[in-house]
């Protein structure tokens, strides 16, 4: 029988210690001070070690263990929860002294391959509160975070076997202080604390590149920077799938970063109106997505040519309801992989109408509201 590494022991039970949220401050340091179980043990020094790449005197690591624990004290009132000991410490050390510039962190590896992804990828269940945290550490300390949603532009060869191994992939791939977490539907978010918009875009690439080995897919990606696009994890999120569908829209196997918006005339949410597609004497049913004065985001069950021109007409659904037509040319369009509804594409149009055509459609836009800035984890694409 293997008889175990005594100070692998003492990791393990320090690493419990530092786990224990009831461990707190004189409470904390006493349970430390009690695994040096010989006179020549250091148990401070040793704490310190197992969690960062730090090499301190006993009476160094005793002091700076005491300060992590003051200023997890100030996290605590700050956010409004404890945010455990790693957390405090990074903070500490790497925004308050300066000590570490790019820290790692020395996580105990879980049982097994299986177990290891578990750990490493969380779930969108937890997500909010991940970009939440670290977009407050960013405005609190003057620096950008950046959030990247990677979606397969096809199903993965192998299912869910693919995408264990894209979230392994993505691991080796970020660096030690960005988090990756699996979304719900077919995906990955990747937060990227003290990274602005340009270097998350090049990260985007990159990540892009990881994942078409193990899937057999091509990816796209959408890219949303703090706080240029929000300071808020749902208005970040919203900002990154908007940007997310440009690059689907664009043909996918791309990245593309969300820019505010530039447009004339303002988007309207079309929650409100049904839509019909009019070409060559048939008609087709349109869901659509936004509108504005120049143009819209329709989905439909067919896909649309870019150049091609034809008309959609627009009817209220109320009870008495207006109805108006409106000359249109397809701009872009690609395959989208929501397809609720049986709308499979998506096309971004411009209107040709001419000057009555735009008072009719201003009318009608007047009574719509203004398209909300912000959506749910769980909302789907712009």
């Amino acid at each position: 029988m293997e008889t175990q590494d005594p100070v692998r022991a003492v990791e393990e039970k320090i690493r419990s210690v530092l786990a224990d949220h009831s461990l707190r401050g004189a409470r904390l340091a006493e349970a430390i001070h009690g695994l040096g179980a010989r006179p020549h043990d250091e148990p401070f020094r040793l704490a310190l070690r197992t969690v960062l790449p730090l090499d301190l005197s006993e009476d160094q690591a005793r002091a700076t263990l005491d300060a992590i624990e003051a200023h997890r004290a100030g996290l605590e009132a700050t956010l409004g929860r404890d945010p455990g000991f790693s957390v405090a410490a990074l903070d500490y050390l790497q925004d308050q002294e300066g000590t570490l510039r790019d820290p790692l962190f020395n996580q105990a590896p879980p049982e097994g391959p299986a177990a290891a992804r578990r750990a490493a990828i969380p779930n969108e269940a937890s997500i909010e509160e991940i970009v939440g945290l670290e977009l407050k550490r960013a405005e609190r300390f003057a620096r950008p975070a950046a959030l990247v949603l990677l979606a397969p532009d096809g199903a993965p060869q192998e299912g869910e076997r693919a995408m264990l191994a894209a979230a392994a992939a993505l691991r080796d791939g970020a660096r030690d202080t960005d988090q990756v977490a699996r979304l719900a539907s077919a995906g990955f978010a990747v937060i990227l604390p003290c990274t602005a918009r340009e270097a998350a875009l090049l990260a985007a690439r990159r990540l892009r590149g990881a994942l078409l080995r193990p899937t057999g897919v091509t990816w796209s990606a959408g890219v949303a920077a703090a706080p240029g696009d929000g300071r808020t994890a749902t208005a970040l999120e919203r900002c990154a799938r908007v940007a997310l569908e440009a690059a689907r829209v664009r043909g996918g196997d791309r990245a593309e970063a969300h820019h505010a918006e530039r447009r004339e005339h303002p988007r309207r949410a079309a929650s409100g109106l049904a839509g019909r597609l009019r070409r060559e004497g048939t008609e087709t049913a349109a869901a659509i997505e936004d509108l504005s004065l120049g143009g819209a985001l329709i989905r439909t069950a067919e896909r649309l040519e870019p150049g091609s021109e034809c008309t959609l007409v627009l009817r209220e659904t109320t009870a008495r309801p207006r109805e108006i037509s409106a000359p249109l040319r397809v701009v872009r369009a690609a395959e989208s992989p929501r397809t609720a509804g049986g709308a499979g594409w998506v096309a971004a149009v411009v209107f040709l109408s001419d000057a009555a055509g735009r008072v009719r459609l201003a009318g009608l836009l007047a009574d719509l509201p203004e398209r909300p800035r912000d959506s749910s984890w769980a909302g789907g694409a712009a």
